[in-house]
């Protein structure tokens, strides 16, 4: 072991083991830089799509959901008409189905399609989007709405990442809520 000590101390190879050593606290401080900027990254990812998601017309079609307050009418003019319930009176007569595109089922299908491209991780879906996604997908009016626009020629696979990522909550939330709801007894 000695003679090991005596020959790294000849400057040919002392020079080299400093240089890998250096080399390697650089890669070790290059990687520690690179992964916390990924994490930032997309931490600022997920502020931007919660706060592209959680608009006044997003909190608007919500409520309107909320409390079964649209019916759809697949005519000449597909839409949404509004209709009063136990003394509340929408604002509007009726929702386009563009204004539910934008504003809830799209953001909605673009997070199913960040979570199968794992741009999201479950957890993250389901902390921030399971009760809007529940919410929506379960709505008698909007589902009509999802059945019809799928029938439509070559229409069969829109709001398919929508579709898929419900299914998952609906068949993992229960075990997540049933997680939680031990751990906040502990």
């Amino acid at each position: 072991m000695c003679d090991w000590i005596t020959a790294s101390l000849k400057p040919e190879i002392f020079w080299v083991m400093a240089t890998a050593l250096l080399t390697l606290a650089l890669a070790w401080v290059a990687w520690t830089q690179l992964r916390d900027l990924a994490r930032t990254n997309r931490s600022d990812f997920l502020y931007r799509l919660k706060k592209d998601f959680f608009t006044e017309a997003e909190t608007e079609l919500v409520f309107l959901v909320e409390n079964d307050l649209l019916l759809f009418s697949p005519s000449n003019f597909p839409r949404f008409d509004t209709v009063e319930k136990n003394g509340v009176k929408p604002a509007k007569d009726m929702i386009t189905t563009n204004a539910v595109d934008d504003v809830l089922l799209g953001p909605l299908e673009d997070v199913g399609l960040y979570w199968e491209l794992k741009a999201l991780s479950f957890q993250e879906v389901y902390e921030i989007f399971d009760y809007y996604i529940r919410l929506v997908v379960e709505n008698k009016a909007i589902r009509e709405y999802i059945d019809w626009v799928r029938k439509e020629p070559e229409g069969e696979d829109i709001y398919d990442h929508l579709l898929l990522i419900y299914r998952e909550l609906k068949e993992e939330g229960p075990k997540i809520r049933k997680r939680k709801d031990k751990n906040r007894k502990l």
